[in-house]
């Protein structure tokens, strides 16, 4: 069972991050805030490449600082959710559509897994490849082509039925 701790020190050995603790130094694989819509700076749990739990920081405020300023920047970058302004096209691919989009970060090529009307105008767009969502943010007010390619190729619920019936715009 991991520990909570905040005594080890994240370090970059080449283009590995690494958590030493005492003497022990152990890739880490992956870093998941617990709870990242939140307390996005509060319970991150430190994995190895196998996924078992090394350590589980209580506060990222509790680091020593070159740590913080080593992890804080890739949680940053993994938890990002671009804003998606424009879809220029849908393809079916093996796992799902692949969709090449403009975000406000610029171009972007993903292969979506699964899409999130719940939220209606706002649609998430899943991309398991990359382990990130990407938003947007009002369905409506996309243009035209990109509405178009929506309607075409993406399952909607409730569009269904009378010609004004919960259309989209």
């Amino acid at each position: 069972m991991a520990q909570m701790t905040t005594s080890g020190q994240f370090r970059m050995d080449g283009e590995d991050l690494v958590w030493v603790d005492g003497n022990t130094r152990h890739r880490v694989g992956e870093l998941v805030r617990c709870f990242p819509a939140t307390s996005p700076d509060r319970w991150v749990s430190i994995r190895s490449e196998d996924g078992t739990e090394l350590a589980l920081i209580r506060e990222l405020n509790e680091l020593d600082l070159e740590s913080a300023s080593t992890v804080e920047p890739l949680l940053v970058d993994k938890y990002r959710v671009p804003k998606v302004v424009r879809i220029e096209s849908i393809e079916n691919s093996d796992t799902g559509k692949r969709l090449c989009i403009d975000t406000h970060d610029g171009s972007d090529e993903i292969d979506v897994n699964d899409v999130d009307f719940s939220q209606y105008p706002k649609v998430i767009l899943r991309y398991r490849g990359k382990g990130r969502k990407y938003e947007i943010t009002d369905a409506g007010e996309l243009d035209k082509k990109s509405l178009g390619l929506i309607r075409q190729h993406l399952r909607m619920p409730g569009l269904r039925g009378g010609r004004n019936r919960n259309r989209i715009r």
